[in-house]
């Protein structure tokens, strides 16, 4: 219990480390929900299909619509490359976004625990206006504390590159939750984020609370 805290503590520090210019916090309160399936085609490929909802302004308004569509090669040794494209739909302004990004996912167990990695370039592209670049690394700790049910939390950081500003740390993202399965081949996960942006003179944050079910066949 006790090294499961600590690897808590671990991937909750940069939360510690909050830009101390800031001179105005601005807060809110939201709700992602989102349900996938997966579909092994053959043993090293997997497609992949998500709809995603988010709804901000204090859970008050469905701000965005987002399809991901992509799949992913799994080697041999533990690591998958994927590739995904994103539209992500804004429906209280008729305005949309095309995007893409890459993973690279490394996973280990060790004992109890398991550790995933992932690596994503993402690209968001934009009409007449130049591209956001971000490179993201998260780290995400399992614990099965039963036989059914796993305990999780990840830390997420982005960086902006190619940045007219700057490259810089602009985001971080700091979860915890559970997941566990509801029929064969069907799983729900629970889950608790905080969201805050870095290097900005005015901090933005949020409380999201997610719901995520998965499908797998």
């Amino acid at each position: 219990m006790k090294s499961w805290l600590n690897i808590i503590v671990i991937l909750f520090l940069p939360i510690l480390a909050a830009n101390a210019k800031v001179k105005e916090i601005m807060g809110d309160e939201q709700l992602w929900l989102a349900a996938k399936i997966e579909y092994e085609i053959s043993e090293p490929l997997e497609l992949e299909f998500a709809q995603k909802l988010r709804f901000t302004n204090n859970i008050s308004l469905l701000s965005q619509y987002i399809t991901d569509i992509g799949a992913y090669y799994k080697f041999k040794f533990p690591l998958k490359v994927g590739l995904f494209y994103r539209l992500r739909l804004y429906p209280n302004t008729q305005r949309s976004r095309n995007e893409i990004y890459t993973n690279l996912v490394n996973k280990i167990k060790i004992s109890y625990f398991s550790f995933q990695n992932r690596l994503r370039l993402h690209i968001k592209f934009r009409d007449n206006q130049e591209t956001i670049n971000y490179l993201r690394y998260r780290l995400n700790v399992k614990y099965n504390c039963f036989k059914a049910i796993h305990l999780f939390a990840y830390s997420e950081m982005f960086y902006r590159f190619m940045y007219i500003k700057g490259d810089r740390i602009s985001q971080g993202r700091y979860a915890c939750g559970l997941e566990f399965p509801i029929a064969q081949s069907h799983e729900i996960s629970f889950s608790y984020m905080y969201e805050t942006s870095y290097n900005k003179k005015n901090q933005e944050y949020a409380h999201i609370f997610g719901v995520n079910y998965t499908f797998e066949f």
